[in-house]
């Protein structure tokens, strides 16, 4: 892309070949022919869509914009799965401090570890639901007592 001599000190671009953004002030005339001008309100504005998991298409008028990105069923499965990994992760400690305490002073009461094992059984079992991983994750128990 040719940038005029007289254009103003810095221009920004999006590139639908590249997906990318540039700038006269950092690339000077080394921009995709396909770049089109865009002003620094849309480049914040697309900038912080894609950095929320948007992203960025050439539109029906030229223009890029944001577009939602849709997970495919993979994506969804490790994501659901390490989701339930760390919740199990985080109430292993709880687990193992009722397992090493003195059977006279348990910090959990007997109901709380039976409500705690259910749970645990309920994440292991979760990714073997019908409809995996778009049920909802089995709700954690209250524990306080």
């Amino acid at each position: 892309m040719t940038i005029p001599e007289t254009s103003p000190v810095n221009q920004r671009f999006w590139s639908p070949s590249t997906r990318g953004f540039y700038s006269t002030q950092v690339h000077g005339q080394k921009i995709p022919g396909d770049a089109v001008k865009i002003s620094d309100a849309t480049y914040t504005r697309l900038i912080a869509a894609n950095s929320a998991g948007s992203d960025i298409e050439l539109g029906s008028n030229g223009q890029p914009i944001s577009v939602e990105r849709t997970p495919d069923l993979a994506t969804k499965i490790a994501s659901a799965r390490a989701r339930r990994n760390a919740a199990l992760i985080a109430t292993d400690w709880m687990i193992l401090r009722h397992q090493e305490e003195d059977t006279g002073s348990k910090s959990l009461s007997d109901e709380a570890i039976a409500a705690l094992t259910q749970y645990r059984a309920a994440l292991r079992a979760w990714p073997q639901q019908p409809g995996f991983p778009d049920v909802p994750m089995p709700k954690a128990p209250n524990t306080d007592g």
